[in-house]
């Protein structure tokens, strides 16, 4: 029997569930891709950030190749047409998500100033950014988050934080 071509998990609002904690989060998931596969031309409303778990991928974007390898986040931002690099995705693991543009005060339940810094950030963000591999297990943390049952007061934390695997910190000097 022949291995099959792509492994995916996907959290889609527009197709389950919204996370009321994370209204911005518009998609989440992961690819395991054991042979290459097209990846045509598209885009998203929102910032698309892919972190490269294993592998490598090429990313295809105003005529411009981008190689990422494992460890790499590749991103693009809302309305830029992409693909992958010559229409194909390269035997990978890969996580993705995409999110809506900071523009409102509270975007992500953050203040004001804060997203106003990361709105003027992602603006110069470098499209490649080596992370290494310490996003695995925090990504692998929010997917069990977003697939489990349980209530986030079941954790202690205010609404929203357990649930998707986030460390609160509260602003003052907390933990």
């Amino acid at each position: 029997m022949a291995e099959p071509k792509r492994h995916r998990w996907t959290y889609n609002r527009s197709k389950q569930v919204p996370l009321p904690a994370v209204p911005e989060l518009v998609e989440f998931g992961y690819d395991e891709i054991h042979s290459a596969i097209q990846l045509g031309y598209h885009q998203h409303e929102g910032y698309e950030f892919v972190y490269v778990e294993k592998g490598k991928a090429s990313w295809e974007l105003d005529a411009a190749i981008y190689e990422t390898r494992a460890g790499d986040v590749f991103h693009t931002r809302p309305g830029e047409i992409h693909r992958g690099g010559f229409n194909t995705i390269e035997p990978s693991r890969f996580w993705w998500l995409n999110v809506e543009p900071p523009v409102r005060d509270n975007w992500m339940m953050l203040p004001p100033a804060e997203v106003a810094a990361i709105r003027a950030k992602l603006e110069h963000f470098p499209r490649i950014v080596p992370v290494g591999t310490r996003p695995v297990e925090a990504l692998r943390r929010i997917r069990s988050a977003i697939l489990s049952p349980r209530l986030p007061a079941a954790y202690g934390y205010p609404s929203g934080y357990a649930r998707y695997g986030l460390a609160y910190r509260p602003t003052g000097g907390g933990r």
